[in-house]
């Protein structure tokens, strides 16, 4: 079982040239509709479609989404890996998983913020005492992991933000098992949380072999 995570930033000219190398028409026809965000969709989804090539050695895949908005991805009729897409800040991700799984990404950079008032306001107890002694860096791995959980399931930030711990323990960077899923944390620059989550029927056994690829990896 494998998950690949790749994130790039979201401006420059290697950027660009990924964008115009992978972007297909209708994935700019899409975005457009995003106002300032289209630029950001628009990378991620370039960084999919140079993921999808990397690790399937094809091209052309159909990229849409279901009913709550969960992407997913088909060639010839034939659904392929899981995937999730992701940005925050001056990145964008895209994240593969194994087909049949329910998989999540998202990335969040560390801002000024009353992580208090927020932590009180969408996480749990639990949670809550870990932003207090953790700072910072407990909040934002918290949250991008909550993220990653609501886009896995389609659930979005009904889930993150429900005031209910999900996050049960785990170290601070890599992988972990709790019961119906495996969850990562990564640190991909400074002051960013890159967050993974992956929901399975069966999440016994070993922890997602897993790769982290930058800008450089293409």
């Amino acid at each position: 079982m494998k998950v690949v995570l790749f994130y790039m930033p979201v401006e420059g000219e290697e950027t660009s040239a990924l964008i115009g190398h992978w972007a297909c028409r209708r994935d700019h026809c899409e975005t457009a509709e995003k106002g300032r965000g289209a630029r950001r969709s628009l990378a991620a989804r370039a960084a999919l479609r140079a993921l999808l090539w990397r690790e399937t050695g094809r091209a052309g895949w159909r990229l849409a989404a279901d009913a709550l908005g969960k992407p997913h991805v088909v060639l010839e009729g034939r659904p392929g890996p899981a995937v999730s897409l992701g940005h925050g800040g001056g990145l964008a991700v895209a994240a593969l998983g194994p087909e049949g799984g329910r998989l999540g990404v998202d990335v969040e950079p560390w801002r000024p913020r009353n992580l208090t008032a927020l932590a009180a306001a969408a996480f749990g107890p639990g949670e809550r005492m870990a932003v207090a002694t953790g700072g910072a860096a407990a909040f934002y791995r918290l949250w991008s992991l909550r993220e990653a959980m609501g886009k896995a399931t389609g659930q979005g930030l009904a889930l993150a933000a429900d005031g209910r711990d999900h996050v049960m323990g785990g170290p601070d960077l890599g992988w972990w098992r709790q019961p119906g899923w495996f969850l990562g944390h990564f640190r991909p620059q400074a002051d960013y949380s890159l967050a993974s989550a992956l929901a399975l029927e069966d999440a016994d056994g070993a922890a997602p072999q897993t790769e982290v690829l930058g800008p450089e990896a293409f």
